[in-house]
């Protein structure tokens, strides 16, 4: 996690905001409306303009961030 914190400390604060909103979606599960993707099994990808937010469903239940990254030039 502590990646993470980083990478969103490096940000700019209006980004920072669109991002932490949509986190607080994704814990809530408050999908509909998000451009959410299914990667594998367990594992879901968020769009939010040109970031990526990475996460998956434990086991038990709860929800687990993993990556957040800037899309680049060879993500497509």
């Amino acid at each position: 996690m502590d990646k993470i914190k980083k990478f969103l400390a490096k940000l700019a604060p209006k980004d920072r905001e669109r991002i932490d909103k949509n986190i607080v979606l994704i814990i809530d599960r408050a999908w509909l409306g998000l451009d959410i993707k299914k990667l594998s099994a367990n594992h879901w990808r968020v769009r939010v303009g040109s970031f990526r937010i990475k996460f998956y469903l434990s086991q038990d239940d709860r929800v687990i961030i993993y990556d957040i990254q800037r899309r680049g030039d060879h993500t497509y």
